[in-house]
């Protein structure tokens, strides 16, 4: 199957225009995709989070060093390359990092692109970073344009192979049933009073893989209700590596325990507890079905000194509809309401909603 691989390339931009240009040949000429977000506003919080989607998103990262830092970041002193670079660590990809040589920055100088009263490749900033840099494996170096070049062939030649990288695939080219790379089997959502401003909350998914090499799941939350929000995971070899807002949902990625293998299922349970939230009487509880899913259970459980009442489920034809196409009050059992759906389409909406007291 001929698969095409997403690589983020990662440099500084004014002194690495020449090299940018060199990579992204290298890269097309290898039959591959080239991404990067180097023309983006520095010290910009919410444009470092789509780049940092877009490095999520990609199969590989590669970082061109040259011989200047790079803008920095106001809150954290660090440049932009090097947040780009620690994050891809951080969630688990293995950054190719290519770096220009002695000779190469020397050439920079003679030729006017690195002026020699303002080096940032002697600074301590820039020494460390680099230094972190050479300490790991996939670490090369260049001179000139054709030898970068020669080191991305090299590098994309060595990671062709690589099971775990999903890449992408033309449609007509697949026999694959849907065009994702899961089914979510089953989710279930428990909506669990302590009282009536704490609150334990539990997702449980149950994904089966379609594909090799998918070891990310993300999913998202809305809560507009305050109080202090805690998130853990069942799963101790899973963990959480990103987080970041988009509208008013708060999106969170989750690294799985080991990289899919087509055919398996893989479960995921987080427990969400949330505390000194704000009282809201009533309340919804579902989700806008954007996914391949085959069953959904909703269910809120209240303690015994709490009333739960109005208590109904609703099936929305469309996310934007306002009013219902199916609705059917639920009686609560034992202070407990529970709704099962099978079979979700998507673009649809599915919820519970009660009033409790």
């Amino acid at each position: 199957m001929n698969k095409k691989l997403q690589v983020f390339v990662s440099s500084t931009y004014n002194d690495m225009i020449l090299e940018r240009q060199a990579a992204i040949e290298a890269i097309l000429e290898c039959g591959h995709i080239p991404a990067g977000m180097e023309l983006f506003a520095a010290d910009n919080k919410k444009q470092f989070e789509v780049i940092k989607k877009w490095i999520r998103n990609s199969d590989l990262f590669i970082l061109i060093l040259g011989g200047r830092y790079g803008s920095i970041e106001s809150g954290s002193k660090k440049s932009y390359i090097q947040k780009e670079y620690e994050y891809a660590k951080h969630i688990g990809k293995k950054p190719i990092a290519i770096l220009l040589s002695e000779d190469g920055i020397r050439a920079k100088i003679a030729s006017g692109d690195y002026k020699i009263t303002d080096i940032e490749y002697l600074s301590s900033e820039y020494a460390l970073f680099k230094e972190r840099i050479t300490n790991s494996k996939l670490c090369s170096f260049f001179d000139d344009t054709a030898s970068l070049k020669n080191c991305i062939y090299k590098s994309l030649k060595n990671c062709e192979e690589t099971q775990s990288l999903t890449g992408w695939i033309r449609a007509d080219t697949t026999e694959t049933e849907f065009c994702y790379p899961y089914i979510l089997e089953y989710q279930e959502f428990i909506f669990k009073y302590i009282d009536l401003t704490t609150i334990e909350y539990t997702k449980r998914f149950r994904i089966k893989m379609l594909v090799d090499g998918v070891q990310y799941y993300s999913d998202r939350y809305s809560w507009n209700a305050g109080g202090m929000i805690d998130k853990t995971l069942e799963n101790v070899k899973q963990k959480i590596v990103d987080e970041f807002s988009e509208g008013a949902f708060t999106v969170y990625t989750i690294r799985l325990e080991e990289v899919s293998q087509k055919g398996k299922q893989y479960e995921i349970v987080v427990k969400f507890r949330i505390e000194n939230s704000v009282y809201v009487e009533h309340q919804y509880l579902g989700l806008t079905n954007s996914f391949p899913v085959r069953d959904l259970k909703l269910r809120v459980e209240a303690p015994m000194n709490l009333q739960l009442s109005e208590c109904r489920y609703n099936i929305f034809s469309h996310s934007v509809d306002r009013v219902p196409s199916k609705t059917q009050n639920i009686g609560p059992v034992n202070n407990v309401i529970e709704k099962r759906f099978s079979k979700l389409m998507i673009g649809e909406r599915y919820n519970i909603e009660w009033t409790i007291r």
